[in-house]
């Protein structure tokens, strides 16, 4: 099975998220951000960076913020994934991040925040080209957070 299938029958295809695949689709890239980016430089438009099937394994991953959703959703255990006992025991720590200011835990796949109240907040934090998204949820609370930016460090 190609990791493309596999992110389509495993993760994309059950919480109906239809606008998630490995390659930009012409479907896809004609709903496709403006993305922008200043490493080093002057600000401008970040060139289009396309995965090939040896990079599409390292997170070549193109969603869009109303899948974003449904996959928070599903992660958070308010709609039926067959991945619910996975992310379950990916938020389970196994290593300590940072001590202060806050306990930061290492999950399998998320970070860890523990809470005064004795729940958790739930994160995961990725950047691909010009392009960064912050997850943050909780269970107990039934409330999710996502932030999209179309810009990779402004220094």
């Amino acid at each position: 099975m190609t990791f493309r299938d596999l992110v389509q029958e495993r993760i994309s295809k059950p919480p109906d998220m239809d606008s998630t695949d490995t390659i930009l689709t012409p479907d896809l890239a004609a709903r496709f951000a403006t993305g922008y980016r200043a490493y080093g430089g002057e600000f401008g438009k970040a060139r289009l960076i396309q995965c090939n099937d040896f990079w599409d394994l390292n997170g070549g991953i193109y969603s869009n913020p109303h899948d974003m959703i449904r996959y928070t959703a599903a992660a958070m255990g308010l709609c039926p994934s067959a991945l619910s006992d996975a992310w379950t025991v990916s938020e389970l720590p196994f290593a300590l991040r940072e001590e202060r200011p806050q306990l930061l835990l290492q999950g399998l796949l998320w970070e860890i925040m523990p809470l005064p109240d004795g729940t958790a907040l739930i994160m995961k934090t990725g950047e691909k080209n010009a392009f960064q998204t912050q997850m943050i949820f909780s269970r107990p609370y039934k409330k999710g957070v996502l932030v999209f930016i179309n810009t990779a460090y402004l220094g």
